[in-house]
């Protein structure tokens, strides 16, 4: 959904306690899957971030809920959230697709799940951040990095300059 205007929420309208909640203007992007709401994102179209976590949240993987419901054992790793959004609407369906920041560990609750992949390509974003967190997924078992993408940053920027999402999914199958 689309947030109108930024504004300033009392804590308990959230189920916390302490300083108000800030809900900033722009997208929201909501993380969730059958273990339940794990962080909401906002995406700003101006201001320094680009992406604001709403105060109650905690890092997951997005998407992860695409693996477990097609019970693949292969995945995309991709760095961001739209990414994630427009691979699975218009990628390859057979396999799942899940996106952590270049900057985020993965949290130990989601190990079980990623260990049973037997394989996960790292398509992050092109900039020096990706590749170096690329580098180090690519450490993990079956986990193997992927070439850069041939124009833009990331897949959204791929696809925006006219780049086929399904073809490049199964270039890395």
């Amino acid at each position: 959904g689309y947030i109108p205007a930024d504004r300033w929420d009392p804590p308990e309208k959230w189920g916390m306690v302490g300083k108000k909640v800030y809900i900033p203007r722009g997208i929201l992007i909501p993380c969730w899957d059958a273990a339940g709401l794990h962080y909401l994102k906002i995406r700003r179209a101006e201001n320094d971030p680009k992406y604001i976590n709403i105060r109650g949240g905690h890092g997951w993987p997005f998407g992860l809920q695409t693996i477990i419901e097609k019970s693949t054992s292969e995945a995309i790793l991709f760095e961001g959230e739209f990414d994630v959004m427009l691979a699975r609407d218009t990628g390859y369906s057979g396999i799942g697709y899940f996106s952590m920041p270049a900057s985020q560990t993965i949290p130990a609750a989601a190990v079980p799940w990623l260990q049973s992949l037997q394989a996960v390509i790292v398509q992050l974003d092109n900039d020096q951040a990706g590749q170096q967190a690329a580098v180090k997924w690519a450490q993990i078992p079956g986990f193997r990095k992927a070439e850069l993408f041939p124009t833009g940053n990331d897949l959204s920027e791929y696809y925006q300059a006219g780049g086929d999402v399904l073809e490049l999914s199964l270039i890395h199958i």
